[in-house]
């Protein structure tokens, strides 16, 4: 069975220009070579996919978002941008190869391109950055563009706020513009704030650490004389951090500082010590505050975050600290916890881009400018603390990533401090090392398979499971798990291996002979798309290779100028071992060419100036020296030939069966302008049979090749004569190109169409019969032009390109492009003898990806979960196609991720996230793991006997130095001693509730749940989030250097609850201050000495209401916050747009009911047909716990597939009520659309069953079922 060889591009070195490389949620790694993007699965480090430009370097590639639920409406794609020198922009469908759009602004290369991640009706936004200062909106679908922006200054790149689509932070050369009310479907009407750096330390010249803390961003205007203005133009990279909301990451060279866009100023930096390499780029992760940052040495280094304590009671009682180490002990911290192997990088090789997979957040990609692309893991190991006595011998960069958690805090942020202070310490660990992490980690996991990197970090034990004395240290460690190799410096000469044939098609493999100037030999599976084997033959140039068989090849080099050494060498591929033929004692002109006769038992060695030598296969000899009148221009050898005879054993001539060797012809052309033929008769002698004079016009003839009866020559004049030997006819064109360099038939019975290659780089494919050229490639301005061709298929030439890179392409294309889907790339692999088979979904067709999906997501219709679709289908010759491609695909998973599928220790939920990581499907994955933690979560609390007492419960806590307001006092104030009986009662409740939050913490832990991390924000729990909120308070106290930065520490205060750190704060304000000084004092009062109730409550509510309806929001909030009515500042909030402070103050001062109005509110606002979005809006309803309006919002949304799996998850976990009438009609008709859903994809199994469970509505989709089934 021939094996199918696809067009490819095999890269080789970068060019200059080609500076990106993006791995996206598609599972696919995309980077560019020259003017051609190569798409590379990482699993298996193998190019997939080649697109092209039109001759123009490519110089960045960036994967669509897709943030959207896929349905068999809106499938699976694979959608790339990429842009190019002359400022275009291609949109790709890589699945299929083909353009979809091309975006056109200016002929200069663009500076920035970020897709948008919109939720509705906009989702193929692609926001682009055109030099020098202009921002663009293009509709990637249609290539229209959408709205157009111009700055005043230019501009360096952009960064989008991952936490809100609305904020955009745009690098200019000496300053920052931030944006927000950013759109994609409109410009923005406001004009965009500009800030200054300001402060030291952004340069590459040391700053002392006191001026580093001070940085600053200070708004217009800029004054001229601001020598301390810190310049933006050295600045390498701006990025948000996805993982803590309103960081803000500007990398220089020496040092990487991070911003804080609440406070507008420097919470931390990281300095890169004197000798060590500087900073190139950084990547940070999500589901963990992580830093992978690249250095100019190729080595990759990992930071984790560490979590200060916040200050301590006195520390917060007093002034600002003045000292540098007191302040500095409050920076945002990334330490050093390890780091790969550096590179051996020259100086002409050096790293150009990392990229990390945001799937698993585990693996990142190295591209370097010499093609090569690794692939480095971070792999974790874990080790006991060392005893006391005996001191630790780990470095610093092996410090432990889980340490003991303090008790959980409320109250104000000193007492958070006492108690996170007097925590114990493990045995090893200091104030000073010690590494609390914010939230609290997953405890007794070991169980659960370690994907991401939330899995690697979750998965420590905590001080829950540790007994005294005891601790576990994780040691973090980068290995190198994957290399993707390149075309050495650019090939010189191709050979294509032998062609198949019935006696070698079991181990054949379509391997091409590639070799260099620098004496290396690539061997490349075309199949594949790999690199076979690569030796280091010779030391200098590689003039030809020929190939004796499948498994050795000849290749020929020469040291020297116009006289010198030869070199020929055998090598065998098997074992690499090289072995010398010729032994050339005395200099002599270069070897011209070496040809192999067809059937591989005789070469011929062509020197300048010097007869022609025939040699022996077998023997390895010369067997006669062959002389012409003139110089030998030309030879090639017939493919007509004898056939080999056998001699039987017991013979005279032999004692077992041997190989005769049988006659082969060929031609040479002198420089006379005579073709001789000659016969090699098998027994070592050579004669001449005829000898004609070459006649029809052509002067020179420098390239020879036969097939059949069929000859064609080719002269210096680019003339080409066509002979038919059989017919006696002969007829001459001309091409009005250059010397014909090589001239070869496609192989294949009767197929006589050639290539013709032409000293000046041109390439031909032309038909004989027709005399016309059916493709051609033309060098470029740029230099690019056809070093050699060779064929790899009867239709398909390889030509190695001046770039360093290898083509194969379809002849009958006018450009060089691959047009080959991948799907079929994946079904020829999977057909047997190709490449490695790699798990990606989305190559498929929509309705087999879905087939695929929905049985790994869940098997109820089944007895059991199973894999083997064999005991579904039948044998895999039986199967239809969609389950035959379906089981290939389940084959290539890795055995862990199958082990892991079969037993999910959280059932079908789990099963469900890492099906949607696997299939790319970026918010379903979020869907479920926020659906995951607050499912459990749920179901704990049901099982909880107290579970009634969180829905009346505050999380404060009532034992810190906060002043409760009494509450139960009546209007007037009378009734003595009510008040304290109330306060009395309040705390016993709030106590109690405490108590009950710890044991479902505790509970958490035990049971080994993920738990959400920093990154989701206000989705977290109250208690977490609360943590945060403190944790990031007592940073922002400590930077405080303006007045307005106080005062928004001090709102920040009242919000939490920590008053009497408010009045501080309040009462610094300076008596110079006139405008400020007595409301200050006067509010510092209010806040000390406020009570609610009689009269008093009801004064400051309408004294806040006026001040909230005139404008002065903000101080409105505050009083209402004070006196306990926290759900009505809320909603003032939401009135005024203010959503996400809303959501912020409900969490931190409401009990659960309030606080799930407050959000319920929000959400509805976000599904609302004006905001439209309402993906959004189901994580809010999952953080709330009301799993039926999830429900709802999946089936009117029509996202039938997830509303059934939702529905089937929370039936098992028993979270919703399902003899409710409404929630049992809710669900019958999810399940009637999920099993109309299963009948399209051709799962008639599961329609069956679910059209079982869908009432009465089902029947009829039952009986259509059953007859289809039978």
């Amino acid at each position: 069975m021939a094996l199918r060889i696809p067009s490819r591009c095999f890269p080789g070195p970068l060019h200059v220009g080609n500076k990106s490389s993006h791995w996206a949620w598609q599972g696919l790694l995309a980077y560019p070579c020259h003017n051609v993007v190569i798409v590379v699965e990482p699993t298996s480090a193998q190019v997939v996919q080649t697109l092209e430009h039109d001759k123009c370097v490519v110089t960045k590639v960036e994967w669509a978002r897709e943030y959207f639920h896929h349905s068999l409406a809106d499938p699976y794609s694979l959608s790339l941008a990429s842009a190019d020198t002359s400022g275009k922009i291609v949109i790709w469908n890589a699945r299929d190869a083909t353009v979809k759009a091309e975006c056109f602004e200016s002929s200069k290369p663009i500076v920035d391109m970020k897709w948008l991640a919109n939720e509705g009706a906009t989702r193929d936004l692609l926001a682009v950055l055109h030099p020098t200062s202009t921002l663009v909106i293009w509709n990637a679908d249609t290539g229209a563009k959408v709205w157009k922006k111009t700055f005043s200054e230019p501009l360096l790149g952009f960064s989008l706020d991952p936490f809100n689509n609305t904020d955009l932070a745009i690098l200019s050369h000496d300053c920052l513009f931030f944006l927000d009310d950013f759109s994609g479907m409109k410009p923005p009407s406001k004009a965009p704030k500009k800030f200054y750096v300001s402060g030291g330390g952004g340069s590459k010249k040391a700053t002392s650490a006191l001026r580093k803390v001070r940085q600053q961003l200070v708004g217009e205007p800029k004054k001229s004389s601001d020598v301390n203005s810190i310049s933006l133009s050295d600045c390498l990279q701006m990025m948000h951090s996805p993982s803590c909301r309103h960081h803000l990451f500007l990398v220089y060279p020496r040092e990487i500082l991070i911003l804080d866009l609440q406070i507008h100023q420097t919470v931390g930096s990281i300095t890169m010590e004197r000798n060590g390499s500087s900073f190139q780029q950084i990547v940070a992760a999500r589901q963990r505050d992580l830093l992978y940052c690249l250095h100019e040495n190729g080595c990759i280094s990992v930071r984790t975050r560490r979590r200060h304590p916040p200050a301590s009671r006195s520390q917060l009682s007093s002034s600002p600290p003045q000292s540098t180490q007191s302040q500095t002990n409050f920076d945002v911290i990334y330490d050093l916890r390890c780091q790969s192997d550096p590179l051996r990088l020259s100086k002409q090789n050096r790293a150009v881009q990392m990229s990390l997979d945001p799937i698993f957040e585990r693996t990142l990609s190295l591209l370097l400018i010499d093609g090569r692309l690794l692939f480095w893991h971070l792999l974790s190991s874990k080790r006991p603390y060392s005893s006391p006595t005996q001191p630790s011998s780990l470095s610093s960069t092996s410090s432990s990533l889980s340490t003991p958690l303090p008790p959980v805090f409320g109250g104000s942020v000193s007492s958070f401090a006492d108690q996170m202070l007097q925590s114990p310490l493990p045995p090893t660990s200091t104030s000073q090392n010690w590494i609390p992490p914010l939230l609290p980690n997953n405890c007794g996991s070991s169980s659960t398979a370690q994907f991401g990197l939330s899995d690697l970090f979750s998965s420590l034990s905590l001080p829950c499971d540790r007994t005294e004395g005891e601790s576990v240290q994780v040691i973090l460690k980068m290995v190198m798990g994957g290399l993707l190799e390149s075309c050495c410096s650019p090939p010189l000469c191709l050979k294509m291996c032998p062609p198949l044939t019935t006696k070698n098609w079991n181990v054949y493999k379509p391997h091409l002979a590639a070799g260099t100037s620098t004496g290396v030999v690539q061997i490349f599976d075309l199949h594949s798309s790999s690199l076979y084997k690569e030796f280091t033959i010779h030391t200098c140039s590689i003039r030809g290779i020929e190939w004796l068989d499948l498994s050795t090849f000849l290749t020929y080099a020469f040291v020297g100028s116009s006289l010198g050494k030869n070199e020929v060498k055998m090598t065998r591929v098997s074992t690499g071992q090289v072995s010398v033929l010729r032994d050339c004692k005395e200099e002599e002109a270069p070897i011209e060419s070496i040809q192999v006769s067809h059937l591989k038992q005789y070469f011929l060695i062509l020197i300048k100036d010097k007869p022609v030598e025939l040699w022996d296969v077998s023997s390895l000899n010369v067997l006669r020296e062959i002389r012409v009148e003139g110089r030998v221009t030309a030879m090639t050898w017939s493919p007509a030939h004898g056939h080999q005879r056998r001699v039987a054993a017991g013979s005279a001539s032999s004692s077992k069966d041997a190989k005769i060797p049988s006659k082969e012809h060929f031609v040479l052309v002198d420089s006379i302008g005579f073709l001789c033929h000659y016969v090699a008769d098998g027994s070592g002698s050579c004669r001449e049979a005829s000898k004609v004079a070459v006649e029809g016009g052509l002067s020179t003839v420098t390239a020879l090749a036969w097939k059949n009866d069929n000859l064609v020559l080719g002269d210096v004049d680019g003339q080409l004569g066509f002979w038919q030997l059989k017919g006696k006819m002969a007829r001459t064109i001309s091409t009005y190109r250059s010397t014909v360099k090589k001239i070869k038939f496609a192989p294949g019975k009767g197929n006589l169409m050639i290539f013709v290659l032409y000293a000046n780089g041109n390439l031909d494919v032309i038909d004989p019969d027709s005399g016309q050229a059916l493709s051609s490639v033309k060098p470029s301005r740029e230099g690019f032009n056809v070093q050699d061709v060779e064929w790899a298929a009867s239709d398909k030439p390889v030509m190695a390109c001046s770039n360093g890179c290898l083509i194969v392409s379809h002849y009958s294309r006018e450009k060089l492009s691959d047009l080959t889907p991948i799907v079929s790339l994946q079904q020829s692999s999977s057909g047997g003898g190709g490449g490695d088979e790699y798990f990606n979904p989305r190559i498929l067709l929509p309705k087999a990806n879905f087939f695929l999906k929905t049985l790994l997501q869940h098997q109820s219709w089944n007895s059991h979960y199973e894999l083997d679709l064999t005991k579904m289908f039948g044998d895999e010759e039986t199967m239809d196609v969609i389950p035959r491609t379906a089981y290939h695909h389940i084959q290539s998973l890795d055995s862990s991720i199958k082990e892991f599928l079969m037993n999910p220790r959280f059932g079908t939920a789990e099963r469900c996230l890492l099906i949607a990581k696997l299939f790319g499907d970026e918010f379903e994955a979020y869907f479920w793991e926020v659906a995951l933690f607050y499912l459990l979560h749920e179901k704990i609390k049901r099982n909880d006997p107290n579970y009634k007492s969180y829905l009346d419960a505050e999380l404060v806590n009532p034992s810190s130095d906060i002043f409760r307001p009494e509450r139960g006092s009546n209007e007037s104030g009378s009734g003595d001693g009510g008040g304290d009986k109330s306060t009395i009662d309040e705390e016993a409740t709030t106590a109690k509730e405490k108590e009950n939050v710890e044991l479902i913490a505790a509970q958490i832990k035990k049971e080994g749940i993920p738990v959400l991390d920093t990154c989701y924000d206000l989705l977290l729990p109250r208690r977490d989030l609360q943590r945060l909120e403190l944790h990031r308070l007592a940073l922002h106290d400590t930077k405080r250097v303006t007045y307005e930065h106080t005062q928004k520490c001090a709102e920040k205060m009242i919000y939490l609850k920590q008053t009497d750190r408010a009045v501080q704060l309040l009462l610094e304000t300076a008596s110079e201050n006139e405008q400020h000084y007595y409301t200050d004092a006067l509010r510092a009062c209010l806040v000390a000495t406020i009570r609610s109730s009689g009269v008093s409550q009801s004064t400051i509510k309408l004294v806040a209401t006026n001040l909230i309806a005139n404008g002065k929001l903000s101080e409105g909030v505050q009083l209402l916050t004070l006196i306990d009515k926290g759900l009505d500042a809320s909603r003032y909030l939401q009135t005024y747009g203010e959503w996400n402070e809303a959501a912020f103050l409900a969490k931190s001062t409401l009990n659960e009911r309030e606080c799930a109005e407050v959000f319920s509110r929000w959400a509805d606002h976000l599904a609302s047909p004006s905001i439209n979005q309402k993906a959004s809006a189901l994580l809010l309803f999952l953080s709330l716990g009301l799993f039926s309006r999830v429900l709802e919002m999946l089936y009117s949304m029509r996202w039938f597939d997830m509303a059934a799996l939702f529905a089937e998850v929370c039936l098992d976990l028993k979270v919703v009520d399902e003899t409710a009438p409404e929630t049992t009609a809710l669900i019958e008709a999810i399940f009637l659309e999920y099993a109309r859903f299963q009948l399209t994809v051709d799962n008639k199994a599961a329609a069956k069953y679910y059209s079982l469970k869908a009432g009465i509505n089902g029947s009829q989709l039952m009986k259509t079922v059953s007859s289809e089934i039978n």
